[in-house]
């Protein structure tokens, strides 16, 4: 390359107006240039013979980088998907969990009728207070005989 060609190149670079292949061609310019640059330029022979060094150091230390990409990729995609079936079986569940009661081999689902039922049901099942002590000292009894 010519010395106005690099010297166009710098000053789009100094703009931020140049594209990654003209970076790359500043990049290999710097880096294989032999003899003397004009002293203006040293500071940016330094800056890019150092990020084609980081550029090529990077490749060597992470050959897998695009193959981790795609595992990151598949990962985040099989968790949404989890979360998405989760959320679904859930609103699966609530729509057909409505209240019911079966009377008579009749499946109601009045609310006042469940409601009704299942007081009734859990009258049956209630104890007194008294009740629970007693039972309380009659486990303690059997521990004592033991």
């Amino acid at each position: 390359m010519n010395e106005q060609k690099i010297n166009q190149l710098i000053e789009k670079y100094l703009n931020g107006d140049t594209s990654c292949r003209e970076e790359d061609e500043l990049r290999t310019y710097f880096a294989t240039v032999k003899g003397d640059i004009p002293e203006a330029w040293q500071p940016l022979r330094q800056l890019f013979v150092w990020e084609l060094h980081q550029r090529q150091q990077h490749k060597v230390s992470y050959p897998n980088r695009r193959r981790l990409h795609w595992s990151w990729l598949a990962t985040a995609i099989s968790v949404a998907a989890v979360f998405i079936f989760l959320f679904m079986l859930t609103l699966q569940f609530q729509s057909s969990s409505a209240n019911y009661v079966i009377i008579n081999g009749e499946k109601t689902t009045n609310q006042e009728t469940v409601i009704q039922e299942a007081e009734n049901a859990l009258g049956n099942v209630s104890s007194t207070q008294q009740e629970d002590f007693n039972a309380l000292f009659q486990i303690g009894e059997t521990n004592h005989e033991n």
